[in-house]
Order: structure tokens, then C-alpha cells, then sequence
């Protein structure tokens, strides 16, 4: 692109640009010591706390950039992605910006040869490039994506989601900004690990491009560049928690891509790369609506109160700052305008960010009234149904290798399209057995002992993420523990039964069946527990009363697109949002599997509630004793003495247990046929060792 009538004269400057924390501004350092200085060098940003060897960025220069992303609807944190050709258009809003881009231009960059950097220009560059006297020197700056993200989640409170999502925009748009510019293609770690040999070639190139660096110099650039500049690595200690990996996976194979174009280039040719993944879009979209939520401060005092008494605090709330992906949907809006200057530590300006929207303050507002039970109403004839809809699952586990494959088979079953897991780092083959099932490894974090109440919000980001990734008006989530088996009323699958609901329904409650073992085997790996266990009993909670129904948990909700957001509690007892919710008076049926074979059953509950256990003190100081009930009533389950049993306080029992055969055993639908199962329980009773079904 050659320069634009009444450009100023001067000579040929170079510009550094890349992500926010990328290392650009130690790239823009290096560049200044080899002898190329910024434009008035008393008009920079002053350090800060998050970069105290300084910015090296003009502030007047920052202030145009972002009253550019401005008229162009973003800001710094909510970037938009300009149309072919913007920086040409003689619209009045372009040239006011232009007008004032010519005249830092004209005051700035009309003498000798200078540096430029700011982030923003990855984005503004095409506009500049139209007023510069000479096609401007590019110096792409790239860094591992996550290490980005993390460095943005500590400095501004970002969602690593969006931090993610900010990494794809900004180096995708770089990439277009600097077309047939000579670049020089720069890896932030390359260049703290090689030092003087990364800087050599640097300036060896700026010589090529016949700029004044001087070469006595190169040793102390290369001096300059402290390995304490890298604050955030991969796979160090602040790698360790939860990273949406899918999302890392893709931004990954983007720098992937770029590194091998890194070094010189006398005229950049962007390498082939994928289309931009709608989810991007998508992030920084909530981002400049002001809905982008960071389910951090209030709710993680409201409901996690209880862990800042265990070593596990620290950990949990990482957990809820790298999973700040519950975002109050609404119709989007214009971009409000800042009103006042640029943050000069790089915070948002303009569109606010990780603030409470409205519906979310008013969304836990209502998780403080008590006796406040979801309403019920009957579903209208005719229904106004939904004309199309998804239909996804989200599985929590933990050592469950030995019925991961059935749950995630009888979800497809019941018409779910695609099962995501969000698994406690499991160490036996339950992710292994997953995958072989059908399902998608969504999350996997490590915490010192299993807590289910730490998954929950990684639950809810998956919903969110990959609801807003399938791009799809209305999506269905049943939540699901491991050991759950869930089926539509009167013979319908879950998904039938959906697509006969009204509209006006976003919460599905369920009849909770607790089955229990009556012979050998208990359980055979790959088969549909009821098969093995039809006897159950119906449990409605006498203590807790999530609805009026009587339903011990609502684990089918409905993310819309663009209405606000459904955030489940733990476990899915009951939801919330900003929104009313309504549930269908008749719901679905949730069978609940918890003792299997009986060797595996013990194993497990002593390992997470035995006396040797970690985990015990945990779960006592939370108020929660399933685990250690359940251990207690292990004789007397296998050995049928119901009236030993403990359980929860039920409300459909008044004393003693009576299990029943549940009547609708035989058209639950199954992935096998009955020849299958009665050949692997006779070689079960036979000492043989069965496979699952094929």
C-alpha cells in the first residue's frame, strides 16, 4: 500500500506489534537499544506494576489507536475485525481518524528513522500505512497463546477463554496488516532463549532494510533481555488447574503455523490459515456487549465459603478464574465510547469488562431467598414447540473406568448428539473408556483430593463454550454424574420428549431412581446397569425441596442463544437465572447406579472417604457425607438388609427401604442385544472374564 495525498515526508520507521503480552515491548526495547528510539521520547507510557521495565508506547500514539478501534466498534479488549479495504473508505468517521493518525504522522515521524510500537496496530496498521511516507519495517512479535492468556488473567482478571479468543484476533489481523511490508517474524521465547544470536539476526535484517542500527550495539540489547522477563510458561506452576484445551489446541496450531515463517522477509506473504473460528466472534462479542461475566468474587464467597478451611483454596479459586465462561447473553449493542484516555497499564477502555452485568447481579441476587422453588406448569396443547434445537451432554467423573462407556452409550441413546467429559484426573482407564465410547475429553483438572463441588463450574463453561461454538439458536444440556442413566417419559427418549415441550420450558426436572444390586454379577462394564439391577426405590428430598414436583435434581437445561444464560448449581439440583424459569410438570427419569460390583464399589469409597483418606476432612468441613453414608451401608446393601441402609432423608419413605422392580425396564433402550448380556452373565457366574458389548 503506497502512501496517501498530503503525506508527510521522513524516513523509513519500524513497527513492532503482536498481542497484548506477547513480549512486545521487550522486542520494542531491543529495537530502541540497537538505536532506532520511539517518537518523543518524554510522551511514553510510564512502567507499571505489570511492566516495569516500561512499555516503550506513546501515549498520544495509543489514544489514536484506540479512537480508531473505536470507529471501527471495539476497543483494545474487544477488537473487531475490519472489512477489506476499510482503511481506503472516504466516509466522514474514517477521516476524522484519519486526519488525526497524519497528524501524529506529520509531528512524529517526519524526521529520522523511528520505532513504533503498540499492540493495537496489528489491527490499526492498514490506516497508518496509507499516510507514512515510506512502507513502514514490520516486527511480528508471537508467543504461546496460553502463556498469553495467563499473563492477561493476572493483570486484567480476563477468562483464559478470552484471552484465547483476543490471541486468535489480534495475530490473525497482524497477519493481514502487514502484506507485502518487509517483516521480520520474531518468537518471544526464541528470543530469550537464544539471546545474542536472536537479536543479531534482527538487526542483520533492519541493516538489510537499510535502517541506521548500529552494531556495536547488539551485545547490550542482547544483554537486555533478562530471563525474568517470561513470567508465564506452559507447563510451569501456573500452568497447573484447568485450561480449555480444545480452544488452546486450535490458537496453537495458528502459532504453529506462523513459526515457521519466523526470521526475515523483504516482502511478507501470509502463510494459508484456517478461517477464524466462530467462537472467537462469538467471546469478544459478550466482550463488547458488557456481558462478559467473571463468575469469580461474589458467587465464589456465596457458595465456596466453606473451602477457604482447606488446603484446596488456592486451588479453587484458580479454578473459578479460568472458567469465568458463564456469560449473561443478550442482543448486542453498540460499543460505548470511552470517556476518557487510554488505560496506560493496558486495561479495558471503552467496552467495560469482567464487570456484573445487570441479570447477573440480579441472577444471585435470587440465590439468597430461601423457600424460593421452581414453578411447574403443564405443557400447553398445542405446544409451541421449538422448530429446531440441539441436544448435548456434560459427564462429571472420577475412577469410574468401570461404567463410563455404558453412561456415555446410553446418552447417545437417548438422542443426545455429542457427550462432553470433565474428568478429575482420573488414574485408571475411565477417559480412555470415554473416548472409546463416543465422548469428547472437554476438561481435565488435578486438585490434592476429589471435590464434586469444583467441577461444577467447569460444567457451566462447558456449556457455555460449546454452546456458543455450535453456533445453534437453542441447545438442550443434560448434566449428568458418572453413574446417572437418564430416560424420557412414556417410552419417549430425552430427545423426543424435548421436541414436544413449549418453548416457554428452559428446565427439566427428574424422578430420581436409586437402584440397588440383588445378585452376581452386580454389574458387568459395558452394559446398562439396569439390566444387572431393576430393583430401585424412588428418592425425593425431605430436607431440600428444589421444586415443588419433589424432584432431587433438573439436570436437562436449555442454553439459548440469546437469552440469558442458565447457570446450574452443584449437581445439578436446580438452576438460575435472570430469566424466569418454568419447568414441565411431567419431566424425566434419572436411574442412579451407585454400588456396582462390589470389590470395585469398596475400593473406591474407601478411596475417597476410608480412614486413610485425605479426602474425609474435606468432605466433612463441606457439610457433604454421601461418600462416607454410602461406605457405612456397603454390608448392608450387598447383603439386602434395607432397613441398614443409610440414606438422605426421603420424603417418599418414612422408615425402612422397599425396593421395587422398576416397571419400565424393558424398553429403556439398549445398545446391545439381550443375547449379549445373558452370555456375559453367564460367563461372569462361570469365572470367565466377559467383554463388553460390541
Amino acid at each position: 500500500m503506497t502512501a496517501g495525498p498530503g503525506a508527510p515526508s521522513g524516513g523509513r520507521h519500524v513497527v513492532v506489534l503482536g498481542m497484548h503480552r506477547s513480549g512486545t515491548s521487550a522486542v520494542a526495547e531491543t529495537v530502541a537499544r540497537l538505536g532506532l528510539a520511539p517518537p518523543d521520547p518524554t510522551g511514553l507510557i510510564t512502567p507499571g506494576p505489570f511492566n516495569q521495565r516500561g512499555y516503550w508506547e506513546s501515549q498520544r500514539l495509543v489514544t489514536i489507536n484506540e479512537a480508531v478501534l473505536r470507529h471501527l466498534g471495539g476497543t483494545w479488549s474487544a477488537p473487531p475485525r475490519p472489512t477489506d479495504g476499510w482503511a481506503g473508505a472516504g466516509d466522514p468517521g474514517t477521516a476524522r481518524v484519519r486526519a488525526a493518525v497524519q497528524a501524529f504522522a506529520g509531528q512524529e515521524l517526519g524526521g529520522p528513522h523511528k520505532m513504533v510500537k503498540d499492540p493495537r496496530l496489528s489491527i490499526t496498521l492498514p490506516l497508518w500505512r496509507t499516510v507514512l511516507a515510506q512502507p513502514p519495517v514490520a516486527v511480528l512479535v508471537l508467543r504461546d497463546p496460553l502463556e498469553v492468556a495467563r499473563s492477561l488473567e493476572r493483570r486484567d482478571g480476563f477468562p483464559l477463554t478470552l484471552g484465547l479468543a483476543l490471541w486468535q484476533r489480534y495475530v490473525r489481523q497482524a497477519v493481514a496488516s502487514i502484506v507485502d511490508l518487509a517483516v521480520f517474524v520474531v518468537e518471544y521465547s526464541d528470543l530469550l532463549d537464544r539471546g545474542a544470536p536472536s537479536v543479531e539476526d534482527l538487526a542483520a535484517f533492519l541493516t538489510q532494510c537499510r535502517l541506521p542500527v548500529d552494531p556495536d550495539r547488539v551485545a547490550g540489547a542482547a544483554a537486555s533481555l533478562a530471563p525474568d522477563l517470561r513470567h508465564h510458561r506452559p507447563g510451569g506452576p501456573a500452568a497447573r488447574g484447568v485450561i480449555p484445551s480444545a480452544l488452546v489446541a486450535e490458537c496453537r496450531a495458528v502459532l504453529e503455523t506462523l513459526s515457521a515463517s519466523a526470521g526475515g522477509h523483504r516482502r511478507w506473504a501470509a502463510p494459508a490459515l484456517d478461517a477464524e473460528p466462530a467462537w472467537v466472534d462469538d467471546v469478544i462479542g459478550l466482550v463488547a456487549a458488557g456481558q462478559m461475566v467473571t463468575y469469580a468474587g461474589a458467587a465464589a464467597r456465596q457458595e465456596l465459603t466453606w473451602i477457604k478451611r482447606s488446603r484446596l483454596f488456592g486451588a479453587t479459586r484458580a479454578l473459578w478464574r479460568l472458567t469465568s465462561t458463564g456469560p449473561v447473553l443478550a442482543p448486542t449493542g453498540p460499543v460505548p465510547a470511552s470517556t476518557g484516555p487510554a488505560d496506560p497499564d493496558g486495561g479495558p477502555s471503552g467496552a467495560p469488562v469482567g464487570r456484573w452485568a445487570d441479570a447477573a447481579v440480579r441472577t444471585l441476587r435470587s440465590r439468597r431467598r430461601r423457600g424460593s422453588a421452581i414453578p411447574h406448569e403443564d405443557n400447553p396443547r398445542p405446544a409451541q414447540t421449538l422448530s429446531d434445537f440441539r441436544l448435548f451432554a456434560v459427564v462429571k467423573s472420577w475412577m469410574d473406568e468401570d461404567i463410563i462407556e455404558a453412561t456415555v452409550r446410553n446418552a447417545l441413546a437417548q438422542g443426545v448428539e455429542a457427550v462432553y467429559l470433565v474428568d478429575n484426573a482420573s488414574t485408571d482407564a475411565t477417559v480412555d473408556n470415554a473416548v472409546a465410547a463416543g465422548a469428547v475429553v472437554a476438561e481435565i483438572y488435578d486438585t490434592d483430593a476429589f471435590d464434586g463441588r469444583l467441577v461444577q463450574p467447569l460444567m457451566n463453561a462447558v456449556v457455555a463454550r460449546e454452546s456458543l461454538r455450535c453456533r445453534a439458536e437453542h441447545v438442550w444440556w443434560l448434566l449428568l454424574d458418572s453413574d446417572e442413566f437418564p430416560e424420557g417419559p412414556g417410552g419417549l427418549t430425552v430427545g423426543e420428549y424435548l421436541a414436544t415441550l413449549d418453548r416457554r420450558f428452559r428446565l427439566v426436572g427428574a424422578t430420581f431412581k436409586n437402584h440397588v444390586p440383588e445378585a452376581k454379577p452386580e454389574y458387568l462394564a459395558g452394559f446398562h446397569p439396569i439390566d444387572f439391577q431393576p430393583r430401585c426405590y424412588t428418592f425425593e428430598p425431605a430436607d431440600f425441596s428444589p421444586c415443588l414436583l419433589g424432584h432431587w435434581k433438573h439436570p436437562l437445561q436449555r442454553f439459548d442463544r440469546h437469552g440469558h444464560f442458565v447457570l446450574s448449581n452443584d449437581g445439578a439440583h436446580t438452576a438460575f437465572c435472570s430469566d424466569r424459569l418454568v419447568e414441565p410438570t411431567m419431566g424425566i427419569v434419572v436411574h442412579h447406579f451407585q454400588y456396582r460390583d462390589e470389590a470395585r464399589t469398596r475400593a473406591k469409597l474407601e478411596l475417597a472417604s476410608g480412614p486413610g483418606s485425605t479426602r474425609t476432612g474435606l468432605h466433612e468441613a463441606a457439610g457433604f457425607t454421601g461418600f462416607v453414608r454410602r461406605r457405612r451401608s456397603l454390608d448392608a446393601v450387598y447383603s439386602q438388609r434395607w432397613a441398614d441402609v443409610e440414606t438422605p432423608p426421603n420424603a417418599q419413605r418414612a422408615s425402612s427401604l422397599d425396593p421395587r422392580p422398576w416397571p419400565g425396564a424393558a424398553s429403556v433402550p439398549r445398545w446391545y442385544g439381550p443375547e449379549e448380556v445373558e452370555a456375559a452373565r453367564r460367563q461372569a457366574l462361570a469365572g470367565d472374564g466377559p467383554g463388553p458389548p460390541a
